[in-house]
């Protein structure tokens, strides 16, 4: 019974321990959970050796989610739990698991998982740690869940922007971006897409939904990306599958498509990063699943890869690997500098009435020409010299996106589609907002693709003029002697090439491969060749030059760097330029086929 529970406090002399901290995050994100289960992944401290010690603990989260009852779990063992565990003092020693009442930072010892049954029914333990009720009647978080995952896998769901969701479908989406504690206050205070539309700044979130600062703020990323997503998605431009945000945070803060990112950086093979993505997509898996799973069979499970597949166990082994590896990285920064609360930007809001701009930015009243911002919606929106109206935050992101899907890309134009008036670009800086690291690193980018012959060097930072004779990629500043890309920076890995650097990040190297992997067949126009599956196009062996053949044997010679070598084999001739493939300096034998070039 629950005055047993008293005895039970006094027998194992429990401690209750206040922790400092107003904001404490446990590993699955819940803020509040009514109870903790402590239990250990170390064999001999299972409590019953007949029954298996994950199974057990199974049971006891399934008895706690059947009353409704925010459940976390820690494991003893795990680093990561550490920073919570003297909080939870109670309890005999060494036997696990343990079940403790949470309550503002406050943990006290219930009881060890055999008396769990009977502690639980009691009605004085329903009345003191019972489920959150809600003004308008009790949220159900298991049922809701069964329901949001046929809302989030419905066609008219995945067709909407979130500006459109209801309240029902936002709370949907936050329990599929494992956002529990959202999800509640969504229903609670009826917030709907239209209400998030609104939201310039994380501060606003923490006014409409009530929730902690650190709180809206991740969220406010999630709803600045889905912002991005609709503006790229309006103005016909491709929004990136990846994002490299999570070099700058922690792995429980990734989103998927952070997660994606993180994945690309040690998976080079594009067929694998596919796998990965699609899986990561159907399940919704973000840095906090990738944090959860550190076993193979159990993260084999969840993201449904088969088990008897050796490529698909050798891309988990991959992942786990990297997780382990990310994990001691964040566990050895300073904990004083992770705790530091970062300040919260006001959001590219301007008063474009403001006399400080000087006339140069009028307001206008106006809808947003991408996002459709009215005054309902108490956002800003500045007047453009075609007659448009554009808000700060979808400026920045418009500039954004402009300069990521179009690699030549200098100018601003009007995103209406019967318009298309260039806008000038010092009222775009100012109309985005940009601060003095955003302004520098546009500018940089813009007259990179206005003066095409200059790029910077990575050395010292300063501008190098690129030869005009010809296609020349290979340059070198005065600061050292090192030799690097002009268009990607980095270093020249093709000594006999001055075209193609060599690197597979380069976009020189990219269009190369997608050249020679995409061309027609031509072997019945290779004398002696016929019926061998010859290419039409071919890089030359030495300089990476593209060299087309048209007519004749398969001696070829480069224009490039005038070297001659086979068309068939790709074998370089000798300084007097006879062949040194197999069948000798006959232009006519059939030596082995070289299979499509790739490079990088």
């Amino acid at each position: 019974s629950f005055s047993s529970f008293l005895s039970l406090m006094q027998l194992y002399h429990p401690v209750v321990t206040k922790g400092g901290d107003n904001d404490v995050r446990f590993p699955s994100q819940l803020k509040e959970p009514k109870v903790v289960i402590l239990w250990s992944s170390a064999k001999e401290f299972a409590n019953d050796q007949t029954e298996g010690h994950a199974d057990k603990l199974s049971k006891i989260k399934a008895i706690f989610r059947s009353k409704d009852m925010r459940t976390e779990t820690l494991d003893v063992n795990k680093r990561s739990s550490e920073k919570h565990l003297s909080m939870f003092a109670g309890g005999p020693k060494n036997e696990y698991p343990k079940i403790f009442i949470y309550e503002s930072n406050d943990a006290d010892f219930m009881c060890v998982a055999d008396d769990i049954e009977s502690m639980i029914e009691d009605e004085e333990f329903q009345e003191c740690v019972g489920a959150d009720d809600m003004e308008e009647g009790k949220f159900n978080e298991t049922t809701f869940m069964c329901k949001s995952t046929e809302i989030c896998q419905s066609e008219q769901f995945q067709k909407k922007p979130m500006s459109r969701y209801t309240a029902e479908e936002l709370a949907a989406y936050m329990m599929s971006k494992s956002l529990n504690d959202l999800t509640r206050n969504m229903i609670k205070y009826n917030v709907t897409g239209k209400d998030l539309k609104k939201v310039q700044r994380p501060a606003d979130l923490m006014q409409l939904l009530h929730i902690d600062k650190q709180t809206a703020a991740d969220f406010f990323e999630i709803i600045q990306e889905e912002k991005e997503r609709e503006i790229a998605r309006k103005s016909n431009q491709k929004f990136p599958e990846t994002s490299d945000k999570w070099l700058n945070k922690p792995m429980l803060k990734w989103t998927t498509r952070e997660t994606k990112g993180w994945v690309a950086s040690f998976l080079e093979e594009e067929k694998e990063q596919q796998i990965v993505f699609k899986a990561f997509d159907e399940y919704n898996f973000n840095g906090a699943a990738v944090f959860r799973y550190s076993k193979l069979d159990e993260l084999c499970e969840e993201l449904q890869f088969d088990p008897d597949c050796a490529a698909s166990i050798q891309i988990l082994e991959k992942i786990i690997a990297a997780a382990s590896i990310q994990m001691g990285k964040e566990f050895d920064l300073d904990e004083k500098e992770d705790e530091k609360e970062k300040k919260l930007k006001e959001f590219r809001v301007r008063d474009f009435r403001n006399p400080k701009y000087g006339g140069i930015i009028r307001s206008s009243k106006l809808e947003d020409c991408i996002m459709k911002y009215t005054d309902e919606d108490k956002v800003p929106r500045a007047l453009m010299e075609c007659g448009h109206a554009i808000a700060s935050s979808t400026m920045f992101y418009y500039i954004k996106r402009t300069f990521a899907n179009n690699f030549t890309a200098a100018d601003i134009t009007c995103p209406v589609p019967s318009c298309q008036r260039k806008w000038d670009w010092g009222v775009c800086t100012m109309v985005a907002d940009m601060d003095e690291d955003e302004l520098t690193y546009h500018n940089k980018l813009r007259t990179k693709r206005i003066f095409t012959n200059l790029c910077e060097c990575t050395n010292c930072g300063k501008m190098v003029d690129r030869p005009q004779s010809l296609a020349q990629m290979r340059v070198a500043c005065t600061c050292s002697s090192r030799l690097f890309c002009f268009q990607c920076g980095l270093d020249w890995r093709k000594p006999e090439s001055t075209v193609v650097c060599g690197n597979k990040g380069c976009v020189i190297v990219q269009d190369l491969n997608k050249t020679l992997q995409n061309q027609s067949w031509n072997d019945k126009l290779v004398s002696g060749q016929t019926g061998r599956g010859l290419p039409k196009i071919r890089a030359c062996p030495r300089c990476l030059t593209l060299v087309v053949h048209k007519a004749g044997c398969k001696h070829m010679k480069c224009q490039g760097c005038k070297k001659i070598f086979c068309f068939c084999c790709l074998s370089l001739a000798t300084d007097d330029g006879a062949l040194t493939c197999k069948t000798g300096t006959d232009h006519y034998g059939q030596c082995p086929v070289h299979p499509i070039q790739q490079f990088g």
